[in-house]
């Protein structure tokens, strides 16, 4: 049984402008494994079949309307599926594509749009026909990004040797914590899931 090691991060963020955003994080170790039980008392089983086979653990997001399947494996495609499970639309990324698949960082959902970021930083917007519809550049480089609200948590996890291994922005401007120690070895904070919103607080393991 694989020991899972959870870190709940709280994050308030206050509407006075003379107070700055807090930050606190509490270690949560787990030895036993997360059942699908413990979760829902029904699983629904969807087939998805594509041009190629799936490899890996695909990136899962799910919209008002669709799944979006990110798969990096022997090729790196962003699938498109109904909620019965039918394949609409896929993209396949190239390494001298635009958006090129080395580069690809992360997938993120925002209304009816997909956004994919490249190198930590740069998110290139999809409509629903996963067509080009627009660009913009995040304040802060990072591995993950999580959006809560106006305001934002970033997981640098040591990308460009950064100096912090969370950031959080907003409105309020950009603020640093957990400082890294560059002599550690370097995959030591590294984290294998994303992050979720669990009541008033962030998961992630």
């Amino acid at each position: 049984m694989y020991r899972a090691i959870f870190l709940l991060v709280f994050l308030s963020f206050s509407a006075c402008s003379e107070k700055e955003s807090t930050f606190s994080y509490e270690p949560i170790y787990s030895e036993k494994a997360l059942l699908v039980s413990e979760i829902g008392k029904n699983l629904e089983i969807l087939e998805v079949k594509t041009k190629y086979p799936i490899t890996g653990y695909p990136t899962i997001l799910k919209s008002d309307r669709y799944y979006y399947l990110l798969e990096e494996g022997l090729v790196t495609t962003l699938h498109q599926v109904d909620f019965k499970g039918k394949l609409r639309k896929s993209l396949d990324f190239g390494n001298d594509d635009k958006l090129n698949a080395a580069a690809i960082s992360q997938i993120i959902l925002k209304d009816d749009r997909v956004g994919v970021i490249t190198f930590g930083k740069q998110i290139t917007w999809l409509d629903e026909d996963l067509k080009e519809i627009g660009s913009e550049e995040l304040p802060v480089k990072a591995k993950f990004h999580f959006q809560l609200g106006q305001h934002s948590i970033a997981h640098t996890n040591g990308i460009d040797e950064a100096d912090w291994d969370i950031i959080t922005y907003g409105p309020k401007g950009i603020n640093y914590y957990m400082p890294i120690d560059k002599n550690r070895y370097g995959f030591y904070n590294q984290t294998f899931s994303p992050f979720a919103k669990w009541g008033e607080k962030v998961l992630f393991s």
